[in-house]
């Protein structure tokens, strides 16, 4: 090989083979951010070579800051990236558990958007541990606790808070059973954009979606499974308009048509 490239992330062991084998070979490393990676697949994919918007939403990759990147807005071309916009950072309480138990992250935000009031919030959310307070307030002293940006963590809170899913017995099961529960809404049915922000601070945009769970919460405390999955469609119909309004943001920016 005249060249070796790996993930950014300096803990993969595939990563820390790669720095070791271009060291022994004194070859040059590629070191690739994660989400940078999913957006220049599809360029090559697409045999697109101009500069693009890229808009990658996923579980988690290691970010340039340090951060758990996962709901990103990317100027791209095929060698390197401007990030545009992101979703507000939260923690994961719990670290990767909070990717299979999704009352995690949900009784954080519920915690943060109502306080002392969200107990009954937080009692609505299936499968959550009893000790949650404990762990409340260990991701509030950050033990154990990275902050992220991922939009599949936005997509598991949702579904916790609807009451649809807690804990995920298989990969991506509190995402799937959430959407799921939007598509047996009434078929006339196309859902409402609910309330979220967009800030921009310095050069990037800050997507902040705890306005869409307040409402979300507030909505299904005392709600039926038929304005339950109304909610769940609210949701998709919001993270598309989120996209929406993003990416024409970045394009009037920048000047990029190519998404």
């Amino acid at each position: 090989p005249k060249a070796i490239a790996c993930d950014l992330h300096p803990s993969y062991f595939a990563s820390s083979y790669a720095r070791q084998l271009a060291k022994e070979r004194d070859i040059p490393l590629i070191e690739v951010q994660h989400h940078h990676a999913h957006i220049t697949s599809v360029m090559a994919e697409k045999h697109i070579d101009e500069k693009v918007i890229g808009v990658a939403f996923d579980g988690t990759g290691y970010g340039t800051d340090g951060a758990v990147w996962g709901g990103e807005f990317l100027a791209a071309d095929l060698e390197n990236f401007s990030r545009k916009a992101h979703f507000t950072y939260l923690p994961l309480p719990g670290g990767d558990k909070a990717a299979k138990e999704p009352w995690r992250q949900a009784v954080f935000v519920l915690d943060k958007i109502f306080g002392r009031d969200a107990k009954d919030k937080i009692e609505k959310i299936p499968n959550a541990d009893k000790n949650w307070k404990l762990l409340l307030q260990a991701a509030k002293a950050g033990i154990n606790a990275p902050l992220t940006s991922s939009a599949g963590r936005i997509f598991d809170t949702a579904s916790a808070i609807l009451g649809i899913c807690g804990r995920n017995s298989y990969e991506g099961q509190a995402a799937v059973m959430l959407e799921l529960m939007a598509c047996s809404v009434e078929a006339d049915y196309r859902g409402n954009v609910l309330p979220y922000e967009i800030k921009d601070n310095e050069e990037i945009s800050i997507i902040n979606i705890l306005p869409l769970m307040k409402f979300l919460a507030e909505e299904n405390i005392s709600a039926t499974k038929e304005k339950t999955a109304e909610l769940a469609m609210d949701f998709h119909v919001t993270m598309a308009d989120i996209i929406l309004k993003t990416v024409n943001k970045i394009s009037g920016e920048t000047g990029i048509k190519t998404i």
